[in-house]
């Protein structure tokens, strides 16, 4: 079992689990949620981490994790691996305002979400153990694309009352690192 606080800058709190496949293979998968995005928040949006909007509603959303392991030295679940991995990550939070409804202006709430799926390659070791009931490290390195789509509610000019949606697909590359404290079971 294993978990990555790196990822909590990116607002995802994923629970890892790796089992071995054979003498130089491991499969590894994650279930967790996710909540605000701190990362898109200070350097997308520019808005510091204390900041808050108080028409804006903070929902859970899912994270979940996917991926086969090859080791080359001493076999699985130690020393340097390669592994493709796909990542499933959406954001939710619900937005109060005024928006365009027809001909005038309707009083309410807009989902913002942003949903995405990573197709990753990632280098990486494990610590060696001793005994499996030991704890130990995974650091990581990995580039691939994000695919998704998003869809942004805004406030109008001068953060007003009035909101709005903007929707838009995407595709963009990604480099990801980490560093994953681990728990043999």
């Amino acid at each position: 079992m294993k978990f990555n606080p790196t990822l909590l800058v990116r607002g995802e709190a994923p629970i890892y689990l790796e089992r071995k496949l054979g003498a130089c293979f491991s499969a590894e998968a994650a279930l967790g949620v996710t909540f605000e995005d701190y990362y898109k928040k200070v350097f997308q949006e520019g808005k510091t981490l204390t900041q808050k909007d108080p028409a804006t509603e903070y929902l859970s959303g899912v994270a979940a994790k996917m991926g086969v392991r090859y080791f080359f030295h001493r076999g699985a679940l130690t020393d340097f691996y390669i592994s493709p991995e796909m990542d499933y990550t959406t954001y939710r939070k619900n937005v109060s305002g005024a928006f365009r409804n027809g001909g005038g202006y309707s009083e309410g709430k807009l989902m913002d979400k942003q949903a995405y799926v990573d197709y990753l390659f990632l280098i990486g070791s494990q610590s060696p153990r001793a005994m499996d009931q030991e704890i130990f490290l995974d650091w990581f390195l990995g580039a691939g694309m994000r695919t998704g789509m998003e869809n942004n509610v805004v406030r109008t000019e001068n953060n007003s009352a009035i909101i709005a949606q903007h929707q838009q697909s995407v595709l963009a590359p990604m480099i990801t690192f980490g560093l994953k404290l681990g728990l043999g079971l």
